[in-house]
């Protein structure tokens, strides 16, 4: 009897040429199963014999080529990029970026843009159609009529069919040239339509200049101009926050948080004690005795926010006590009442999180400060729960409001896709994720003496040869970057400074857990290849590691029983 172990689910699958039961849907593809399939006749968990063998990596698929795609499970309710459907259970996913394709759409998306490659090659006529309801392959749209039918299958209205292979718009200074198909080299990066600011398809027909790299939908071709800003709100932009801030020494998280936490509206102690921590705490404003970096090379973190730690800042009292605290997240408030959770009351939550929590807004996990509501479970961090109102960002000309947003948007300045709030400019269709906002105007690197800016626009380079200085891979010349303008080298935010991948993890963290006999210190990059020793899984990001012998745990495979008795400290390493 074949049997096969998936991936997917914990016991050994047994191969069956056809069930008993004909209303059974696959785990997989939640399609109904009729002939050959797998099954575990202990858990009632079934598998389509193809959606068995399905590859568990995708790379090189014509709707995202530059990533690959990894099958995995997911809870929430996500959208497919390609039918717009909520995927249920599997999908295939790019962690860089969020896109998403559920396990048809993998497969049909792929048939239908290599078909429209197929279709570049044709020196055959269309002919028409009869009338009816068709949606057009070229533009995306529902048309009702007659429409220009290829022997390939494809199907065009008449005014798509007949768009001019070139023109000019009135947005860019060259001529645009339509492919009905963009080329790899074209699209290895996630481009937005310049005029809406939706992301680009490899599916549909496309204007572009190859010179500039700028890009517009076939649709969008017929506005004269990028969409007006005739519904921006009249502000008085001189009264908001500007970000990056001009001061380069300012965090720009800190302008949000000192918000709410009623900073000016207490009274400064010189020695305090706090919830979060064991010891009193010190107050200091020298920022020249802020240790921003520890022994270890590493940047020194505030244990509320996991920014670095700025003056001014309350430190532990304990000479080898690690703990600090930015004088703004030392007073935050107990109860926060936030509109994007305004049915109960937030409280706030100073307790380390051993495996992390995560952050409704960003949906980035950590072990920081978080706003929690006992009713609903509805959690957010520290720092989203200060975000809100209007703010004027540098990339952009108008105003941007803090907004929860209805469904899916790709961020403007990474290209990623949030779900959540983002800062949103409705008339543009401009959006600036939570991440994105927070970015310092300069950065250093802890091996360069130049600091390094944030840009938005490689001008001065050519986007065919844009790669990071640090990790030698090629830079997307759309996505934000920071630019040192002595050396002429360029890197992408998490790799000049690594703490941007994880914002919200405290790392240093020393535990006691009762699974090991050692100390567990919580670390951000395990060496290649690592395992975890629990799930023997390849370890990949923050985990906890025995510095005495080399032991390493996944902070996801905790569990209530490990570290019913832990203790937790901050000691310098």
């Amino acid at each position: 009897m074949e049997q096969l172990q998936h991936k997917s689910h914990s016991h050994p699958l047994t191969f069956v040429e056809e069930l008993e039961d004909d209303d059974v849907c696959c785990d997989v593809c939640k399609e109904l199963i009729s002939g050959p399939c797998y099954s575990c006749d202990t858990c009632k968990y079934f598998l389509h014999e193809s959606c068995a063998k399905l590859p568990m990596e995708i790379t090189d698929h014509p709707l995202h080529p530059h990533h690959t795609l990894r099958i995995f499970y997911h809870h929430h309710e996500l959208p497919c990029f390609f039918c717009k459907r909520i995927i249920e259970g599997f999908l295939y996913g790019c962690k860089d970026c969020f896109f998403l394709l559920d396990i048809n759409c993998s497969h049909t998306s792929w048939r239908k843009v290599q078909q429209r490659i197929q279709h570049r090659t044709h020196n055959t006529s269309l002919y028409i159609s009869k009338p009816g309801i068709f949606s057009c392959d070229a533009c995306g749209v529902k048309h009702k009529g007659k429409s220009y039918l290829c022997t390939c299958g494809i199907m065009v209205n008449k005014t798509c069919y007949n768009s001019p292979k070139s023109f000019q718009h009135d947005d860019h200074e060259h001529s645009l040239v339509l492919a009905d198909c963009l080329p790899f080299e074209d699209f290895k990066f996630q481009n937005k339509c310049e005029i809406c600011h939706e992301m680009l398809s490899r599916e549909y027909w496309t204007y572009y200049c190859k010179k500039c790299g700028y890009f517009i939908h076939l649709k969008c071709a017929k506005l004269k101009t990028k969409l007006s800003s005739e519904s921006q709100l009249q502000i008085d932009e001189d009264n908001l926050v500007t970000l990056p801030p001009s001061d380069e020494s300012i965090d720009p998280i800190t302008l949000f948080i000192k918000k709410i936490s009623g900073q000016g509206n207490y009274e400064r102690v010189a020695e305090f004690n706090h919830p979060s921590h064991v010891h009193p705490l010190i107050f200091s404003d020298d920022q020249s005795k802020a240790p921003i970096w520890n022994n270890a090379r590493h940047v020194e973190q505030c244990n509320g926010c996991a920014v670095p730690i700025l003056a001014p800042f309350y430190h532990c009292a304990e000479t080898e006590c690690r703990f600090f605290l930015h004088e703004c997240c030392a007073r935050l408030p107990n109860q926060l009442q936030l509109p994007s959770h305004h049915e109960h009351t937030l409280e706030l939550d100073t307790k380390l999180s051993i495996g992390g929590e995560c952050c409704r807004i960003c949906k980035e996990y950590g072990n920081i400060f978080m706003y929690t509501c006992s009713t609903c479970k509805y959690m957010i961090d520290c720092k989203c729960a200060s975000l809100a109102g209007i703010i004027k960002h540098e990339a952009h000309q108008h105003a941007l409001v803090w907004q929860k947003i209805e469904y899916k948007k790709y961020c403007s300045l990474c290209t990623k896709f949030f779900e959540s709030n983002v800062f949103a400019c409705d008339s543009c269709g401009f959006n600036v994720c939570p991440n994105c906002a927070m970015l310092r105007r300069v950065m250093r690197h802890r091996y360069d003496e130049h600091p390094f800016r944030l840009a938005y626009s490689p001008s001065h380079l050519d986007a065919d040869e844009f790669y990071c200085e640090i990790c030698e891979k090629e830079m997307d010349p759309k996505v934000r970057f920071y630019h040192c303008t002595e050396c002429d080298q360029s890197s992408h935010p998490n790799c000049i400074s690594p703490l941007l991948q994880y914002p919200n993890w405290k790392f240093g963290i020393i535990i006691k857990a009762s699974l090991h006999p050692h100390l567990l210190t919580l670390v951000k990059d395990p060496k290649k290849g690592t395992s975890c020793e629990k799930c023997d899984m390849t370890l990949e990001y923050p985990n906890y590691k025995c510095e005495t012998c080399g032991f390493w745990i996944h902070i996801d495979c905790f569990e209530g029983k490990d570290y019913s008795e832990w203790i937790v400290m901050s000691l310098l390493q």
